[in-house]
């Protein structure tokens, strides 16, 4: 019988917060596309009540962390893959 492993990783968490980071920056883009006066704070702040995420659960800075990583890896991805400049 194989030996149990010494550590444990809650892939179904890991596969939520995942899932979550993509709504989110998809949330906040859309929002924002139709709405550019809009704060990415607030845009994120909407989602979180949209969502009934608490600050507890889904921490504002993080938020704004993991939408500034993947808005730059867009970007990149834009115009590296497309040839697109934006």
């Amino acid at each position: 019988m194989p030996k149990r492993k010494q550590y444990y990783i809650d892939t179904d968490r890991l596969l939520l917060y995942d899932s979550l980071d993509k709504f989110m920056f998809g949330y906040v883009w859309a929002a924002r596309e139709i709405l550019p006066s809009l704060k990415i704070n607030k845009a994120i702040e909407m989602f979180k009540e949209d969502f009934l995420l608490s600050e507890d659960t889904y921490p504002l800075d993080g938020a704004l962390q993991t939408y500034y990583r993947m808005l730059e890896s867009y970007r990149t991805y834009r115009k590296n893959e497309l040839g697109l400049d934006n």
